[in-house]
């Protein structure tokens, strides 16, 4: 039996648009450039030995009960840091709501916590979050974990 850390473990390892498979207790990742090589026939003189294996892998996964992590896409840390900020004062909501919104970057919100203080707050909401949404996934699938 999969144990939860290891789900945790293989969603945070995923890239954006890469794709993650649960088989038989294992899981296969395949970047993003790579997962174009499962659906049509290409000139494989591009890819490694070892990734031309782990492509013939799958593809015989795929004909077999499997399932698709949720990608990290899925998971949406930007609305996830938006509700984060109704857990803040009104004093560090308004500094954090700003900086998202009037700088139009991700990144900093990351670096108002920090001057705020509240990076650590934030990392254990995060974790709490995707502990759930992960555990929702699990319970969808019927997948069992320890």
């Amino acid at each position: 039996m999969l144990s939860f850390k290891t789900i945790m473990d293989a969603f945070e390892r995923q890239e954006s648009h890469g794709l993650t498979i649960l088989y038989d207790q294992d899981f296969y990742y395949l970047r993003p450039d790579l997962v174009k090589y499962l659906d049509e026939v290409f000139d494989y003189e591009d890819i490694t030995n070892n990734e031309k294996v782990l492509l013939t892998r799958v593809r015989q996964i795929l004909k077999k009960k499997h399932y698709y992590l949720p990608s990290v896409n899925d998971f949406d840390e930007f609305k996830l840091a938006l509700d984060f900020l109704y857990t803040l004062d009104k004093k560090d909501y308004d500094y954090l709501n700003g900086m998202v919104h009037d700088h139009g970057s991700f990144r900093h919100f990351k670096e108002g916590c920090l001057h705020l203080g509240v990076y650590e707050i934030w990392l254990t909401y995060k974790k709490e979050k995707l502990e759930s949404f992960l555990t929702d996934w699990c319970d969808d699938k019927g997948i069992n974990y320890l």
